[in-house]
């Protein structure tokens, strides 16, 4: 069960997809008629853009930064961990909330 609410987890993220899955194909309902339709060639356009623009670009970054040795900290650094060098606690448990 999900917090808060009295529906199980599986049942919600059913109800995630079955809407994802209809506002997906069909842009339904639509809300104003000044505003243009929702069509499945539109959302595929929209994806393809998206894989351009951002996916290909940070696949194509992170190549050339793990190709320098610069993508993660080294495995001396992760085991000891990033935060040793900073001299302040990471998780002060005295600091209060304003308000």
């Amino acid at each position: 069960m999900i917090r808060g609410h009295s529906l199980p987890k599986t049942m919600v993220g059913l109800m995630l997809i079955v809407t994802g899955f209809f506002g997906f194909l069909g842009g339904y309902p639509q809300f104003a008629d000044n505003i243009p339709a929702v069509t499945f060639g539109g959302q595929f356009k929209g994806m393809i853009v998206m894989i351009l623009l951002g996916f290909l670009p940070g696949f194509v970054f992170a190549w050339i930064f793990k190709a320098m040795g610069i993508l993660r900290a080294s495995d001396g650094v992760q085991e000891v961990g990033m935060d040793v060098e900073i001299e302040n606690m990471a998780y002060p448990e005295d600091i209060k909330t304003i308000g």
